[in-house]
């Protein structure tokens, strides 16, 4: 009888690793399986970032964006222009929704008129895809010869190594009580001098770029 009961326990323990051992090869086997190539795209299969994927891509990331500003730095439009993706957006408190053509533009525009153009800036934040910066811009505007010391904050959206979104944030009023004097003090908070300053400066960019396809 004993004996019976023993053999009985031995039965129910063994079916009991078995089924341990095929949840555990079923397991072992779709971790392997969301390992593998996926032919159409030629790409791993994952459905979220790893830590060290999150690291690496926060890494290039902030070594992108900093030689963005290092370019910026040195003048060196040509190196700020490969930065972006060819479908990049631009804006900030005067430039609206600009392409990458206008983008690229833009900034090669401005370091040519401003040869006394100083530059600091720090990485605040950044992400697999997102990154934060501040970046200071010290020069002399060209249309009155006024010095202007502006405060930027700025947000880029990057994908494959390259920004495909870039939006700058300032005080406008700021900067037009510095840019444009008086004017600037007593109307940079009106709808009215933005939209003139804006379509003035959309105008002279495009000017900019027609010339140089000439």
């Amino acid at each position: 009888m004993r004996k019976n009961i023993f053999v009985f326990i031995l039965f129910i323990l063994s079916n009991q690793i078995v089924q341990d051992c095929s949840i555990y090869a079923n397991i072992n086997f779709t971790t392997k399986l969301n390992r593998t190539w996926n032919k159409n795209t030629a790409s791993p299969i994952k459905t979220k970032y790893t830590i060290s994927d999150s690291i690496t891509l926060k890494f290039m990331n902030e070594q992108l964006i900093s030689n963005f500003y290092q370019a910026f730095q040195k003048k060196d439009w040509q190196t700020m222009q490969t930065c972006y993706a060819d479908d990049a957006v631009f804006s900030d408190e005067i430039f609206k929704n600009l392409n990458a053509t206008q983008t690229r533009g833009m900034w090669e525009m401005l370091i040519k008129k401003g040869k006394d153009l100083v530059i600091e800036y720090k990485i605040i934040a950044s992400s697999e895809k997102m990154l934060k910066a501040e970046w200071k811009a010290t020069y002399l505007f060209s249309d009155r010869n006024r010095k202007v010391v502006n405060y930027i904050n700025a947000e880029f959206l990057i994908e494959n190594g390259k920004i495909v979104k870039h939006t700058d944030a300032f005080s406008f009023h700021k900067w037009a009580r510095q840019a444009l004097g008086f004017t600037g003090f007593v109307f940079g908070g009106t709808r009215f001098l933005k939209k003139k300053v804006r379509a003035g400066a959309l105008k002279n960019l495009e000017k900019f770029i027609a010339n140089k396809k000439q």
